[in-house]
């Protein structure tokens, strides 16, 4: 986030702005090289594979993409003050926090309380959104002809859910199923729905969770 303001001498202010910076520059790249990537993979067209002929990305002391984004944020907005108003003098000043210390102040007297994050007692981000939105599994409700087997319509919703979401989500996906691209175990549970109504069952479904 960027604020800027613009005084006269004696004080009054003539210009407040606040901008907010792009934080999506690294992802954006990440979903560019797998695209570019799947199409390479895809053999259509002869292509030479290519080394290190790619001289901005290791040029010594270069800035990353995201740092170059957030340099020229700043220098957008002073040009764009500028021609508002005649600028005699620019002040720059950097702010850091603490977003861990802002939640939990108490980290601030006691350093070693930084390595209990968010995850900490988990194996991994998955398993703690699972325990925290108390959700390690899922109801639905299934109507289909006899000739079909449970444990057919099982894997097909399993492997359909698991394409989809993979499809959509690729790049955040990546960061926490690095080692295999599942979602679900190979255990199932299923039943008939006995002597309750099927619109009590929807109604149970669509508020679980």
């Amino acid at each position: 986030m960027i604020g800027s303001a613009v005084t006269d001498e004696p004080g009054n202010i003539l210009y407040l702005s606040e901008v907010e910076i792009r934080n999506d520059i690294a992802s954006t790249m990440k979903a560019r090289a797998a695209l570019r990537r799947n199409r390479r993979q895809r053999n259509t067209r002869y292509r030479p594979a290519r080394w290190l002929n790619r001289r901005n990305s290791i040029k010594t002391g270069r800035f990353s993409p995201t740092m170059r984004s957030k340099i020229e944020a700043h220098l957008r907005e002073i040009r764009f003050v500028q021609r508002l108003l005649p600028i005699t003098s620019i002040a720059l000043e950097t702010g850091t926090f603490d977003p861990y210390a802002l939640k939990n102040p108490e980290v601030l007297q006691h350093k070693w309380m930084y390595q209990r994050g968010m995850n900490y007692g988990y194996v991994n981000t998955k398993a703690y959104v699972l325990t925290r939105d108390d959700q390690d599994h899922i109801h639905c409700l299934v109507k289909s002809k006899p000739k079909i087997s449970p444990l057919a319509i099982v894997r097909k919703l399993k492997q359909a859910s698991t394409s989809r979401l993979w499809q959509r989500y690729e790049v955040p996906l990546t960061k926490h199923f690095w080692k295999e691209r599942t979602f679900w175990s190979d255990g199932y549970f299923c039943c008939t729905i006995g002597n309750a109504s099927e619109e009590a069952i929807r109604l149970s479904i669509a508020n679980q969770g």
